[in-house]
């Protein structure tokens, strides 16, 4: 059996966009903005905007340790 476990809570803004659909962003990750036609269509990319700055943050973060040295 699987056993499913939630390790972060990110509050997201959902915005209706003036042609359609949603804007999203995210108070703490200015940097992950995204859209969906649907509130979870949006939800879906507000998650993978959210790992792909987290990508972005760790890279930077290994980048700067290397450069350290």
């Amino acid at each position: 059996m699987r056993e499913t476990v939630e390790i972060m809570r990110y509050p997201v803004t959902l915005t209706p966009a003036p042609e359609g659909g949603y804007m999203v962003s995210f108070v703490d990750i200015p940097e992950a903005l995204t859209q969906g036609e649907t509130v979870a269509e949006a939800m879906e990319a507000a998650k993978d905007a959210l790992l792909t700055a987290f990508d972005f943050y760790l890279k930077i973060t290994s980048l700067s340790l290397y450069l350290r040295h």
